[in-house]
């Protein structure tokens, strides 16, 4: 389905599935959302499901996660990936992220600039050859504290007086 992705998507996937040093398991489509949408307005719900069963059996099966903008400047499997304890490799749309005036959002993600999309591969070696085993793990326990404390529902009201007070 990759003529419904943004063009920044398809240059991500293609050149880490191209990097011999990067081990992928991409799972492509020939339609979005395996086919489930029918129409505007039909949902094959027995396809939807297997095609939601296969997406989070893949990203529990992943140590890092491409987190790329959709159609929109938005990517819900930002926080989906943050969710599952796993590691985003976050493209750098300049996107507009929660709480960012409170929380370093690169301490959870490697950060790549959409310029830099040519040496995603590089980059994200990089990142898993600079982090010992122990911190790797201690890295997704807190990827998914990240999102229970700022970005599920919960944390995400409970935290949403932020934005109201006046500094002095």
């Amino acid at each position: 389905y990759l003529k419904w992705e943004s063009l920044t998507r398809s240059e991500a996937l293609y050149f880490l599935s191209k990097s011999p040093s990067v081990i992928s398991n991409f799972i492509f489509k020939e339609q979005h959302f395996g086919g489930a949408r029918l129409s505007p307005s039909v949902m094959d719900f027995d396809l939807a499901q297997k095609a939601r069963l296969e997406y989070v059996q893949n990203m529990v099966e992943s140590d890092y996660i491409l987190c790329v903008r959709g159609s929109a400047n938005f990517c819900f499997r930002l926080y989906e990936t943050l969710s599952c304890g796993r590691i985003p490799i976050f493209i750098d749309t300049d996107r507009v992220l929660p709480y960012d005036f409170a929380v370093d959002w690169k301490k959870y993600c490697i950060w790549i600039d959409e310029r830099e999309l040519p040496l995603i591969a590089e980059k994200v070696l990089e990142f898993h050859e600079n982090i010992s085993p122990q911190d790797f793990i201690n890295l997704q326990y807190e990827c998914r504290n990240f999102w229970q404390q700022w970005v599920s529902p919960e944390g995400f009201f409970a935290n949403l007086y932020r934005h109201f007070q006046i500094e002095s």
